[in-house]
């Protein structure tokens, strides 16, 4: 089952299951997958138009911008209109020992974690 849902302005479902992202369409079939290190626990859109992913594990944070790609083994050829170019997540912070969120305070424009050992939180 997945850990965490996200579903996308067109309506697209981001699905975290263990260390695997999938992208499925409105009726439910695989467009697409893109595998972690780690198991994801969490995902949040950090933009108004959604179309960057905020994704996370338990030891570190990870953006994915959408759009045009190129490069993926697509299990559908949609697939190529829904990640960016460079399909490798970007890495926003790692080497933790247990992450925790992340939020998106829109208002504000920045994207909050909690690090739970170090008792801190981040923006």
């Amino acid at each position: 089952p997945a850990r965490a849902l996200a579903i996308d302005a067109f309506g697209r479902l981001f699905a975290a299951e263990g260390r695997t992202l999938t992208v499925r369409d409105r009726t439910g079939e695989e467009l697409g997958s893109l595998a972690f290190e780690d198991p994801l626990t969490a995902l949040t859109w950090i933009d108004a138009a959604r179309r960057t992913l905020a994704c996370a594990t338990a030891h570190a944070l990870y953006s994915l911008t959408l759009g045009a790609a190129v490069g993926a083994e697509p299990l559908d050829p949609r697939w190529s209109e829904i990640i960016a170019s460079e399909l490798e997540p970007e890495l926003l912070i790692g080497d933790r020992t247990w992450i925790e969120g992340p939020a998106w305070d829109a208002q504000r424009r920045r994207l909050y974690f909690s690090d739970i050992p170090r008792n801190a939180v981040y923006a």
